[in-house]
């Protein structure tokens, strides 16, 4: 997906599909929001959590044509991007896993949570094979490497998980209003799992996936200024320079790197064309789900770009897909 500014107009792109979009420009704020508070906060000491904020857009979609799998979106829907924060970094290991053993300890009684993936493992850190054993005691760089091999509802699952650690209103509610701490078995068919079937709490202070328009406006740059908003890559619009801002094969382990190691964007956001895909939700509501921009494995740079879109399963869990959060 791509955006492109005209006079009234941005050509608005996304995954395979080409989708021309009318934006109503509200602004943009790149300033940055650290969400480390050593007070209160029980994460405190851990790395990469600071956010980016990002002042929203109006969204009028018209696809141009549909993908193999159906079409991306309906024509003439009015999209809105709200004000949002958006992680500068991809989730690491280390993050994941010291949400997960608070969420999943038995200390929590009734309001424990349950994952149906234990996130990237050490065995595949250093075979690229999975393992049983969640990772911990790994080397010090690989906390900060981006966490993997979770699918989609494990990851809604977690961001709430993320905001009662740390004080913050969770965002997926069930229909009744309780709290989502269960995440389905990846063999549940979409939409039968409760995850999907989650209402978004628009009043919550707590963390999300971001909806794919938000994902692409923060690759973007968050920047309305005509040269970034014609950029075909985060953060550049020079093929050479692509290795500068994403992990492609040739300049890693054809692995997962640590997180922030490239140049960010113009908004201060790194890894929007690989390290790994990222996990976002359906722009206008619903269970559909999407990974989006670039990974590890991806040799060509054409393969990294703003228009990359998997429609992965939801219950899709691989070494190169993982997420980065969204808050108000």
């Amino acid at each position: 997906m791509m955006f492109r500014k005209t006079q009234k107009s941005i050509a608005f792109f996304c995954g395979m599909a080409l989708i021309t979009a009318a934006f109503i420009l509200v602004g943009c704020d790149q300033t940055t929001n650290p969400d480390n508070d050593e007070t209160s906060d029980p994460l405190a000491s851990i790395q990469y959590r600071d956010l980016a904020s990002i002042t929203g857009v109006t969204v009028t979609t018209v696809p141009s044509y549909e993908e193999a799998n159906g079409p991306f979106n309906a024509a003439n829907v009015l999209v809105t991007i709200a004000n949002f924060n958006i992680g500068k970094y991809e989730v690491t290991n280390d993050l994941w896993f010291s949400v997960y053993q608070w969420a999943t300890s038995p200390d929590r009684g009734a309001n424990i949570y349950t994952f149906d993936n234990k996130g990237t493992t050490e065995g595949a850190m250093h075979s690229g094979a999975g393992a049983t054993i969640p990772w911990l005691g790994a080397p010090e760089a690989d906390k900060n490497k981006p966490v993997a091999y979770v699918d989609w509802r494990d990851s809604v699952v977690w961001c709430n998980a993320y905001s009662e650690m740390t004080g913050k209103t969770p965002v997926y509610k069930k229909a009744n209003g309780d709290i989502l701490r269960h995440s389905d078995n990846h063999d549940t068919p979409a939409p039968g799992g409760e995850a999907e079937n989650a209402l978004q709490d628009s009043a919550a202070t707590g963390y999300r996936l971001p909806t794919e328009a938000e994902w692409e406006f923060a690759a973007r740059g968050g920047s309305t200024s005509a040269e970034a908003w014609n950029y075909r890559w985060s953060g550049t619009n020079t093929e050479s320079e692509v290795v500068q801002y994403a992990w492609i094969p040739g300049d890693s382990t054809d692995n997962w790197a640590v997180v922030g190691s490239k140049l960010p964007n113009s908004a201060g956001i790194y890894d929007m064309g690989g390290n790994v895909m990222e996990w976002t939700s359906f722009d206008t509501g619903g269970y559909r789900y999407a990974a989006r921009g670039g990974a590890f494995y991806r040799d060509d740079p054409a393969r990294v770009g703003f228009d990359r879109r998997d429609d992965n399963g939801i219950g899709s869990q691989r070494d190169l897909t993982g997420f980065r959060v969204v808050s108000k």
